[in-house]
């Protein structure tokens, strides 16, 4: 690649250090550098409508379909979603991608891409295009989780016998299903409560026994004689495990790439891939998901 001219460097000197300089020079020097104009044109490219990746682990084109603004003529949009550079310059160049939440579907790991197409490579994406920046944005795989906290007086647990409870756990909007994790704890079914070896003797377990309902058992495992276990707190906790996946959220992912000098008659395009879904999608917005080029000189 031609090494950058010196001027270009210089053009990237900011207004606060172009004052600097102007106070150190001759009057008409510096009315001369105070009159230059710092304005960065930017263009940016856009969806029309929602875009679907259709197959996981593949490397997609993102095809800018609308132009939400154009300030100078230094780029445009072409029918196949990529970019051409029609002027020669130094750019900064800048995507945004605005992934939609998908209900009760865990999103595995997503990546994506700016890549660079030379003015001689007019075929489509290809995996060999240069990378001007990359990200990888890691999927959530957060349990749904639901909680219960009341008090509980047990009766006295004979040996080797048990007692139990049934108690409803609360979540926001969503559902622990049968067979799914939960555990318990009685802050009364302690060693200072109840002595070492009753608390030794003593199993406390939790068991989702219907939608959102956990059945906790106090298990007498080897007293010899009945367990007194006076009224205390239960706390139990219930999360989903891979039998119901966690929900993503909306996310936008901004990425951007150094000052870069890029030539007229290059392509410039976003490559989007989700690792283990198929028909993860992107939303269409003109302020969350785009591709902007900024000229700098």
């Amino acid at each position: 690649m031609t090494p950058l001219p010196r001027l270009r460097r210089r053009a990237l000197l900011a207004g606060s250090a172009a004052a600097l300089a102007a106070a150190c020079l001759p009057a008409a020097q510096a009315r001369r550098l105070t009159a230059t104009a710092y304005a960065i044109p930017r263009n940016r490219y856009s969806l029309s409508r929602d875009f679907f990746i259709p197959k996981p682990n593949v490397v997609t084109l993102v095809p800018m379909d609308i132009v939400r603004f154009e300030e100078a003529a230094f780029s445009r949009l072409l029918p196949d979603g990529m970019v051409r550079i029609e002027q020669t310059g130094l750019y900064r160049v800048l995507t945004c991608l605005d992934w939609k939440a998908q209900d009760g579907t865990d999103i595995d790991l997503r990546m994506f891409t700016i890549r660079r197409k030379t003015a001689n490579d007019t075929g489509g994406p290809l995996g060999s295009d240069e990378r001007l920046a990359a990200y990888d944005a890691p999927g959530s795989d957060s349990p749904v989780t639901a909680r219960y906290s009341g008090s509980w007086a047990p009766p006295a647990v004979p040996a080797k016998g048990y007692v139990y409870t049934d108690v409803t756990v609360a979540t926001p909007s969503q559902h622990i299903e049968v067979s799914e994790v939960a555990q318990a704890a009685l802050t009364s079914a302690i060693p200072d409560r109840i002595g070492t070896e009753a608390a030794l003797a003593l199993v406390v377990r939790a068991q989702v026994i219907a939608r959102n309902t956990v059945r906790v058992v106090l298990h007498n495992t080897r007293a010899k004689g009945a367990i007194a276990v006076p009224e205390g707190t239960l706390n139990v906790l219930a999360q989903s495990t891979t039998g119901y996946r966690g929900d993503s959220e909306d996310a936008w992912n901004v990425l951007g790439t150094p000052l870069t000098e890029l030539f007229a008659g290059e392509r410039l395009y976003v490559a989007a891939k989700n690792m283990g879904v198929a028909n993860d999608y992107i939303q269409a917005s003109t302020t969350t998901t785009f591709l902007q080029l900024e000229k700098f000189g």
